[in-house]
């Protein structure tokens, strides 16, 4: 995932340091961490896009959408909370060590990083022809709710996720 490389290069190379309560911040450290954050922030956004996505194809409100992000949340929030935490913490080190434009230079390069991330993941989950969605988003709500699409231990980075919420957050799984 592209987000681990490019927060990677911005806080390495760029002589970023960091002050935190967690182990010393080696070059392996950020890279997990950057790689678990990429991955939950992009599940994150890809969630919310394409309930955002079937809403639209099947005509529901807000509720709808909101409803299967939320469910997906009520599971999951640990996680993406914790990886917003540590991105949040990322961009603002940035920012007080090189500038504010610096920082935001960064912020905007990882949130493109995980939209274009996240959209194929929609692309691959929806599909991308109007039948193929219209097919799929029937499923989708129950795709959420099913946990297929949740963070677990068998998941993707889990142990580097765990990490981030043991450092980022007081609510470890």
């Amino acid at each position: 995932m592209r987000i681990s490389v490019v927060v990677m290069f911005l806080c390495v190379l760029s002589g970023t340091s960091f002050a935190h309560d967690s182990p010393q911040l080696t070059p392996q450290l950020l890279e997990s961490r950057n790689a678990a954050s990429g991955f939950a922030a992009t599940l994150k956004f890809a969630v919310g896009r394409a309930a955002r996505t079937c809403r639209e194809v099947l005509g529901k409100d807000d509720a709808y959408m909101n409803a299967i992000v939320n469910d997906w949340l009520s599971r999951n929030g640990v996680y993406s909370g914790a990886a917003e935490r540590w991105t949040s913490f990322v961009v603002s080190s940035i920012a007080n060590q090189q500038g504010l434009a610096k920082g935001l230079a960064a912020r905007d390069e990882i949130f493109a990083t995980v939209k274009l991330d996240a959209q194929k993941e929609v692309d691959s989950l929806l599909g991308t022809s109007d039948a193929d969605k219209a097919k799929a988003c029937l499923n989708f709500p129950a795709l959420v709710h099913s946990g297929k699409l949740d963070i677990t231990p068998s998941a993707k980075l889990y142990p580097e996720l765990n990490e981030l919420v043991t450092n980022f957050t007081s609510d470890a799984p």
